[in-house]
């Protein structure tokens, strides 16, 4: 009786610690999901930042050159 009693409680701990184990796992998926995600939106944040000052500069420069040939001539 006492071998069986303790047998159970075994395989109760081995269960206990391979769902604790489960859930750390996903724990740490979930955790590199959301950093992977957060980490993709801030590039995109960042591109559109320079996208729309490289945009700016741009349509300033080109109406700058006009401007640029009048003096030149």
């Amino acid at each position: 009786m006492k071998f069986k009693e303790w047998r159970i409680l075994c395989e109760k701990a081995r269960k206990q610690k391979f769902f604790e184990k489960k859930v750390l796992m996903v724990e740490k998926i979930e955790g590199t999901r959301t950093e992977m995600l957060i980490k993709r939106c801030f590039d995109a944040i960042r591109y559109s930042n320079v996208k729309e000052k490289y945009i700016k500069t741009k349509t300033e420069l080109e109406d700058k050159i006009p401007v640029k040939l009048e003096l030149e001539r």
